[in-house]
């Protein structure tokens, strides 16, 4: 969803690291000067969730 504000826009977008359309995107905002904030999260599967006797996030 995008919320547009006196010129300004605001979207999240979720994408995987690995994701092949993220370079894109990154240089589709680059050509535009539009400015960006990334941030990413570690996601964790049961699996390793279990397996792990201290996990620091």
């Amino acid at each position: 969803m995008a919320v547009a504000d006196e010129g300004n826009y605001s979207t999240d977008i979720t994408l995987d690291e690995t994701d092949e359309r993220l370079p894109l995107l990154l240089s589709l905002l680059e050509e535009r000067g539009i400015t960006w904030l990334e941030r990413r999260r570690d996601r964790f599967t049961d699996e390793e969730l279990e397996a792990a006797h201290l996990l620091v996030v």
